[in-house]
């Protein structure tokens, strides 16, 4: 049963506050799109221009696990450190504003597509490749475009952290 402050402050709801179509509309998102799409076709018509053998699969699966790891411990890091050194009026200023989802969200946001990348890798490992062997690719490929998207969303992520840098040295006086 959820409350309403978890209806309020829950994901979905900050998402559609957020905008579905910052999301969806988006060149990190779009570029995702492509590689799946790439990695679609390479598949569908047996090109073998992108990874096919099963084993090489498995390994580049270890390697994105390991760091969409990293990447969600050190997103949620770069979170705390923004939080702990902006000031309470910092926190007022951007509310007033009209301006908090739009910075907090996409931490939210890259954190939940590395966790589900994360989720994903590690049931494509448990799974025994003879009995799931039309869904391996699939779920291969899936892992690819979270992983480049979510990649997509570190890089902006970045532009936020200083964004929210020049927002505190331009408005230093305002925050007081």
């Amino acid at each position: 049963m959820s409350t309403n402050l978890e209806k309020k402050f829950g994901f979905f709801s900050k998402m559609f506050q957020f905008g579905i179509g910052n999301i969806f509309i988006s060149l990190d998102f779009f570029v995702a799109f492509l590689v799946l799409i790439l990695l679609f076709i390479d598949n569908h018509f047996n090109l073998k221009i992108f990874i096919s053998i099963a084993e090489e699969r498995n390994a580049y699966v270890q390697v994105i696990l390991s760091a969409s790891s990293i990447l969600f411990a050190l997103i949620t890091t770069a979170l705390s450190i923004i939080l702990s050194f902006s000031t309470s009026n910092f926190i007022k200023f951007l509310k007033k504003k009209d301006m908090l989802d739009s910075v907090l969200f996409p931490f939210w946001l890259g954190n939940a597509i590395y966790l589900f990348t994360i989720i994903l890798s590690i049931v494509y490992l448990l799974l025994e490749p003879a009995t799931w062997i039309k869904i391996i690719p699939f779920l291969f490929m899936f892992i690819i475009f979270l992983f480049i998207y979510a990649i997509g969303i570190t890089f902006s992520l970045l532009r936020t952290i200083i964004r929210i840098g020049e927002w505190i040295a331009q408005n230093d006086e305002d925050l007081a």
